[in-house]
């Protein structure tokens, strides 16, 4: 209904008016107003995109399907009553009028006596009912009694938003971006940014949220993934058959860590833990996962047996001789003498390792370059060089067939200092 004017035109110079639809002959509203008629369609149109009655439902069906929204005069210049008069002949009619009330606004044009308007008005005063509230927390027991009302309360259901699935034009996309052009929102005020801060510190998510996140983030479902669930799978067999983990993390572009962690369970623990994926062998307790032999706890006492205070032949010698000598620290003798043990275990170690390998070009000359023995002219060369600072240590390096770090170490004065 058009709003109200207590006025004497308004009660008796209104307009009776019927809204229908033009592709069926039905009328569906009957309501009155004092202004236009074509006037009252546009605020009938207005008001139903944010309004959800069954007048306003209707209007945006309407026009949602394509059809034209009409609005007929049925009585000019007459009574707001006659609005009673033609709702109830209309429903009589079989029309499906969709008016909430039954028509006349009640009792518009009355006037109070002044003795009522004084009444009205002494009661009116010091009315504090907007500020006693403002801020007012409820109780807990009335809490409860607002919770136990609303439940089951279906009022809202099934309704959704009347501008929601509305497609917008082109013309209301650029009124919308020309009028935010431009604009910079206010930043959040610190307080307000550390109360959130702190109603979100230590809160965890409930189990069903937790096992979402588990199922979204698994395997290929996790856009950030460099592999597929099949690639895993491969790789675990790669890892059962023997190969090395630095040509598998070649092979697929993936670094040694991760091909590590797949094989210890620690990644994609869908595919390789044993409670996650009973075919996978990797990781069974018990088991030796390159061997697929059980390991019985008899085994494993021998072996703990075997190694229990188990040391190489040079430290135990050093542990005998040192024996009750609290503090005793090695000589350089002794050093020496374990030092070039070392060196000559790892030389045979590699000759024994290297003998049937067969070395690259590239490689065979890395070697060689690593192996060089200076001699004294080369160091006072290279010492020449350096003092001038002309050249850089990668230089010098590559000029006489050596690793940078040497020429860095001959410059800190860390190797070659008898030589001048």
């Amino acid at each position: 209904m058009s709003k109200i004017n207590k006025s004497s035109d308004y009660i008796n110079n209104c307009t009776i008016y019927a809204l229908m639809a033009n592709d069926d002959n039905e009328i569906r509203y009957i309501g009155q107003t004092t202004n236009p008629l074509r006037k009252r369609l546009t605020e009938h149109i207005y008001e139903a995109k944010n309004k959800t009655t069954y007048k306003h439902h209707w209007i945006n069906s309407v026009l949602m399907r394509g059809a034209k929204l009409l609005i007929v005069p049925i009585e000019e210049n007459t009574n707001i009553a006659r609005e009673i008069y033609y709702i109830a002949k209309y429903k009589e009619e079989g029309h499906r009028l969709v008016n909430l009330t039954i028509g006349g606004e009640g009792s518009p044009g009355v006037k109070l006596s002044l003795e009522q308007r004084a009444q009205i008005s002494q009661r009116m005063l010091g009315n504090q009912f907007g500020k006693s509230n403002l801020g007012r927390q409820f109780s807990v027991e009335h809490r409860a009694k607002l919770s136990s009302r609303l439940i089951g309360n279906t009022r809202s259901a099934g309704k959704t938003p009347v501008n929601k699935g509305k497609p917008q034009s082109a013309e209301t996309k650029a009124k919308i971006g020309a009028r935010l052009r431009g604009r910079t929102t206010k930043p959040m005020p610190v307080a307000l940014k550390n109360y959130l801060t702190a109603l979100s510190t230590g809160r965890k998510a409930n189990e069903v949220t937790r096992q979402i996140w588990r199922t979204q983030r698994k395997g290929c479902l996790n856009n950030a993934s460099k592999l597929t669930d099949e690639q895993v799978l491969h790789i675990v067999g790669l890892l059962q058959v023997g190969v090395v983990q630095v040509e598998i993390a070649e092979q697929y572009h993936i670094s040694q860590t991760l091909v590590s962690r797949i094989r210890r369970g620690e990644a994609w623990t869908h595919l390789t833990k044993p409670e996650e994926n009973p075919l996978c062998p990797l990781r069974i307790p018990g088991v030796d996962s390159r061997t697929g032999i059980a390991k019985t706890p008899e085994h494993r006492a021998k072996i703990s047996a075997a190694l229990r205070g188990r040391s190489s032949p040079w430290t135990a010698e050093r542990n005998r001789a040192n024996k009750g000598k609290p503090g005793h620290s090695i000589s350089v003798e002794v050093r020496q003498k374990i030092s070039e043990a070392n060196t000559g275990r790892k030389k045979e170690w590699l000759a024994q390792a290297n003998q049937n390998r067969n070395w690259s070009q590239e490689s065979r000359d890395k070697i060689s370059e690593a192996n060089r023995v200076l001699t004294n002219s080369d160091i006072r060369e290279i010492k020449r060089l350096l003092a001038e600072g002309f050249m850089n240590g990668t230089a010098i390096a590559r000029q006489f067939k050596v690793s940078p770090s040497l020429i860095s170490q001959i410059k800190l004065g860390k190797k070659y200092l008898g030589i001048k």
